[in-house]
């Protein structure tokens, strides 16, 4: 639902991002302070960095954590606020069934209109909505004519109010099947309708290239949307995405075989560097490390590149992609975590040295020492609406890597598309679960079992007190029946058993996937 904040909830909003802000920075400095210039050893082994770690005070540990859990709940606050405003705004229709539908009228009219002129905006100025200058800009729900002149996707809009402009019309109408058609009757029509919308007319998900001279003389380059993830399964990727590459360390991988990692080790070595960013102007929101969400936007760019063949990506194809949702909507928190992720992909230093491996396993030799995203962008959002866009220069190091390897697994797209919320949290439970599971196919000896508690762990749940802490894990593990039901019916798995601890009937620890 499209709503105006009034003076008071700007102000609230102000103060809980203010609020919120104080406490992150607060957390930062007593880190600081807790170990003075101290950002570990760069580019040693992992048991020289596990001794850094150890030597850090309990106090300094707690810090961390509670860094952590500062940023991640500043993110659920502004998401809950903006749900508040939504329901309070709605909430003054009374339930009433003709108010509710002038008001979808009213709703579906003014996100055209927003849109378009967005778009029209842009390519008048070829500057952002805060005067950025731009060279090029792309959107998954624009078509573009070959006389330059633009129309939103008729589908993509559909989707979009179905989904999320009107997702509490349908809430409040649910009983009603009449009114429901009468509402499914307004979405197509108003849309189908405009004048600013067209359903063959143009390419869609189109990227415009300005030139330097005239705007009128566009270059349009055609994207196509991938029908596969691509995941790069070798230890090496796996160890960059941990999140204990904390910036400024390296550690030595051991890339043996497992049943002969022990007698015969096989060392690899990965340093990842983003200390230099703020000297670069840069800034990021949130925890250094490169963890499981960031390995989904990670993948999801190499898919649209290799799988693709797109140069030009933008945050709605990368979100596409991670959901599984051909023109799924991308709300702005989403938005902000995908542009935050390619952030420190595109200024991560990867340094990584196979010399080892390769005189072992007599693969060619890997060296590198640049980017994790080669990349730049050319473009940023612009009312919620148009999003980021980065230009790809060359295939992405970890993938090369990895192919070079074999050790590439592909997951068909329409598997991402489970029906659970698409936040940052699912998205990276979702990709832990479907990676263990591609372990699993590739390796008869590997155990079909996951500890609910490793997932846990990697998803950092916590809660300041036990009752909260019980509830998050019993969303989890909602979540990932939702998912693992869905895969059964796509075939992906045959089905899951979870496992009671110890016997022990209500306590659920762990869940047995079946092949």
């Amino acid at each position: 639902m499209i709503v105006k904040l009034t003076a008071s909830d700007k102000k609230r909003l102000e103060k809980l991002i203010a609020d919120y802000d104080s406490k992150i920075r607060d957390s930062e400095a007593l880190i600081e302070r807790l170990r003075p210039g101290d950002k570990g050893p760069k580019r040693l082994s992992e048991e020289e960095f596990e001794k850094w770690l150890s030597e850090g005070s309990p106090e300094w540990m707690l810090a961390r954590k509670e860094n952590a859990r500062l940023i991640g709940e500043k993110s659920d606050a502004i998401n809950s606020f903006y749900v508040q405003i939504e329901r309070r705004e709605f909430s003054k229709l009374g339930g009433d069934r003709e108010k509710i539908i002038r008001s979808a009228k009213d709703q579906i009219r003014l996100l055209i209109e927003r849109r378009y002129d967005g778009y029209q905006r842009m390519i008048a100025t070829r500057t952002t909505a805060d005067g950025e200058p731009i060279t090029a800009f792309s959107a998954h729900d624009l078509r573009v004519a070959d006389d330059n002149q633009i129309y939103l996707d008729v589908a993509v809009l559909i989707q979009d109010c179905k989904r999320s402009l009107l997702n509490l019309y349908y809430e409040a109408l649910s009983h009603d099947l009449d009114a429901i058609q009468e509402l499914n009757d307004i979405v197509f029509t108003e849309i189908a309708n405009s004048p600013k919308t067209a359903s063959e007319k143009g390419i869609l998900g189109a990227v415009i290239e300005f030139d330097d001279e005239e705007h009128s003389d566009a270059q349009i380059i055609r994207t196509n949307r991938p029908d596969a993830m691509l995941v790069p399964m070798s230890k090496l990727v796996h160890e960059a995405f941990l999140g204990d590459l904390i910036p400024g360390t390296g550690k030595r991988v051991n890339v043996q075989k497992k049943k002969l990692a022990k007698k015969s080790p096989v060392y690899s070595l990965i340093s990842i560097d983003i200390d230099d960013m703020k000297t670069q102007g840069v800034s990021i929101q949130g925890r250094r490390e490169l963890g499981a969400y960031d390995q989904e936007i990670h993948d999801a760019v190499i898919s649209q590149y290799v799988v693709g063949g797109n140069e030009y990506i933008t945050d709605s194809m990368i979100y596409d992609t991670i959901s599984g949702k051909e023109g799924a909507t991308l709300n702005p928190i989403q938005r902000e975590a995908i542009s935050n992720a390619i952030t420190k992909l595109m200024f991560s230093h990867l340094f990584v040295d196979a010399s080892e491996e390769a005189k072992k396993f007599g693969v060619n030799n890997f060296v590198y020492d640049g980017p994790l995203l080669p990349c730049e962008r050319v473009t940023s959002t612009i009312n919620g609406t148009v999003t980021e866009c980065i230009h790809l220069f060359r295939t992405p190091p970890l993938y090369a890597y990895a192919e070079e390897r074999d050790q590439i697994a592909r997951i068909d797209i329409a598997l991402l598309n489970s029906p659970v919320n698409k936040n940052e949290e699912t998205i990276a439970l979702q990709g832990y679960l479907y990676r263990r599971i591609l372990s699993m196919k590739g390796s008869s000896k590997l155990s079909p079992t996951i500890k609910y508690e490793t997932i846990y762990q990697k998803l950092e749940v916590k809660a300041n007190t036990e009752g909260g802490l019980r509830k998050k894990k019993l969303k989890v593990r909602e979540t990932v029946r939702k998912i693992l039901d869905y895969w059964k019916t796509k075939d992906f798995i045959k089905g899951y058993v979870e496992n009671s601890h110890k016997g022990e009937r209500g306590k659920i620890d762990s869940i047995t996937i079946r092949f």
